[in-house]
């Protein structure tokens, strides 16, 4: 309980996230100076969805790395990324309701 509790306040302050921090902060302030700080993770993401990284100098490109161990770790539970988590909120009480938690499935 502890590490998703940890894991959801580090997508919402990016910099608890030491692999991220140090891997991304020539990304960040290339791609992502004009955000908030508590966007960051999040403007990240969508720079990685739209290949915007690929351009980044970033030696041993380590930022993109660490942005999709970021990605793996929501896929596994919708409770480390909390910007999806609200945004279906409805999605999953509708559909997942006889759903147990647990092993990708419902959390």
């Amino acid at each position: 309980m502890q590490v998703r509790q940890f894991i959801r306040i580090s997508a919402q302050e990016w910099q608890m996230d030491f692999k991220l921090k140090s891997a991304c902060h020539k990304a960040v302030a290339q791609l992502c100076a004009e955000k908030p700080v508590n966007k960051m993770e999040e403007c990240l993401k969508e720079k990685f969805a739209d290949g915007e990284m690929n351009d980044v100098n970033d030696p041993g490109s380590k930022c993109r790395d660490e942005v999709k161990r970021v990605l793996d770790e929501g896929a596994v539970d919708i409770q480390a990324d909390p910007i999806l988590q609200k945004t279906c909120s409805l999605d999953i009480e509708r559909h997942c309701i006889g759903v147990q938690s647990g092993n990708g499935r419902r959390s």
